[in-house]
């Protein structure tokens, strides 16, 4: 007989992100072989620009949700403002916009700094009550966390203290040696002590890269190998087959995501584009862009050429991935991370331009494995030379022939949820 599950994932549909799509893809794989899975998550509708209204129709019928508020620090936080707004001088200078900004701010540099390991610790006490709840009225064989948030693994800890039922813990991210890591020394040590104790109630480890278990065994001494099993993300052959392909007039590029402060930011990029102005292209951006991002395209005097479409239905990110004449693509740093839109990106079957930012980012190296596009180093010069020569081979029309352009079925989602199933099968039986 199949194990009941609990699955603690903050990130999860109506919210689209690498998390929740990584969770949804491997309950579904579950439940077809017929798991029990209940899930504890939150209710972001009202803070959250990744909100899809079509993706809970994707949850299994068999699946109970159970949702908690995030919280009013969260919903601060996560305040945002339409792009519309963001161009609306009037709105921008008025009382509502500024008060906005000016709690945001507090939030940023009074708040949030003592909030360990994040925000989402406001969610803890709610979601304790909502698991006692759960647990109360059901059986589970087994608790899966993912983070981030980091405050899943916490709530997951406490469920795994009140009951003694193994405990998978799914990281995306490292927290203590992650390399967006706090300033602030004691926010650090903070870190690394909740991490170290979570990390000693934990029956099983599921990382995204090779690196990052070997940062884990190094960091703490007292985890074994067995504990800690290799899962990256994926992508769904059968969803991008059922996708007709956005297309452009122009040497159209594409980025589907986020950018991140002082790790993944977008500024040499857009100088670089600065200094094609003689190239007919265009850049299109879709995913939750800050203000300062926009702005910053705005001051460099390129925003003819680059279109921020803001968050859109998981449906049309991958349209615009099909269309693209080259998908955009930002590494990690020091390898501990790979980009889940990578694999998408590899589903897309189309060339990508990937700019790192040291020698150990793994995307870059898989890009060269497979010969699925340039990789570049972040630098204006070399990324302007890059789409020079990407958009001469376009305009002769040799662009594909440069690449292996092809499924990388070893990256599918069915691939990954295998992996999944044998640590869950270890994990219940030991």
């Amino acid at each position: 007989m199949k194990p009941n599950i609990l699955l603690v994932s903050y990130n999860f549909p109506p919210i689209v992100n690498p998390r929740s799509l990584r969770w949804i893809q491997f309950t579904r794989y579950l439940v077809r072989k017929g798991y029990n899975l209940d899930v504890l998550t939150v209710d972001r509708r009202m803070s959250c620009r990744a909100y899809d209204e079509a993706s809970p129709g994707i949850i299994p019928m068999a699946v109970n949700v159970h949702r908690t508020y995030t919280g009013v620090i969260h919903r601060l936080n996560y305040w945002y403002w339409s792009p519309d707004k963001i161009r609306n001088q009037h709105y921008k200078n008025s009382f509502e916009a500024l008060s906005i900004q000016e709690l945001k701010k507090i939030c940023k540099e009074i708040v949030k700094p003592i909030l360990i390991p994040g925000e989402a610790i406001e969610r803890l006490l709610l979601g304790l009550r909502m698991a006692k709840k759960i647990i109360s009225k059901n059986h589970y064989d087994l608790i899966i966390s993912s983070a981030m948030p980091f405050t899943d693994h916490i709530l997951a800890c406490f469920v795994k203290k009140w009951t003694a039922i193994p405990w998978i813990a799914d990281y995306g991210d490292p927290l203590a040696f992650n390399p967006v890591s706090p300033e602030i020394k004691w926010e650090h040590l903070g870190d690394k002590w909740i991490e170290s104790k979570l990390l000693e109630a934990m029956d099983c480890i599921i990382v995204t890269t090779d690196e990052t278990k070997k940062g884990f065994i190094k960091y703490y001494p007292f985890l074994k190998k067995g504990q800690i099993a290799v899962i990256p993300q994926g992508y769904s052959p059968e969803e991008f087959e059922g996708v007709q392909p956005e297309l452009g007039n122009k040497f159209r590029i594409v980025y589907t995501g986020i950018f991140y402060d002082d790790v993944r930011e977008p500024y040499t990029f857009f100088d670089a584009i600065k200094h094609l102005k003689d190239i007919e292209l265009e850049v299109i951006v879709a995913g939750n862009i800050l203000p300062h991002y926009i702005e910053a395209a705005e001051e460099n005097n390129i925003r003819e050429k680059i279109i921020f479409l803001g968050p859109q239905p998981h449906e049309r990110v991958i349209a615009l991935q099909k269309g693209a004449d080259l998908l955009l693509l930002f590494g990690w740093l020091k390898g501990y991370q790979i980009p889940g839109k990578l694999f998408e990106y590899f589903g897309a079957c189309r060339p990508i331009l990937c700019i790192t930012f040291d020698e150990k980012d793994i995307a870059g190296r898989l890009i060269r494995k497979y010969n699925r596009g340039m990789v570049v180093s972040n630098n204006g010069e070399e990324i302007a030379s890059a789409v020079r020569k990407l958009y001469g081979l376009w305009h002769k029309r040799k662009l594909n022939e440069q690449f292996w352009l092809e499924p990388t079925k070893e990256y599918s989602w069915e691939s990954q949820a295998k992996k999944l199933e044998n640590v869950i099968r270890n994990c219940v039986k030991s």
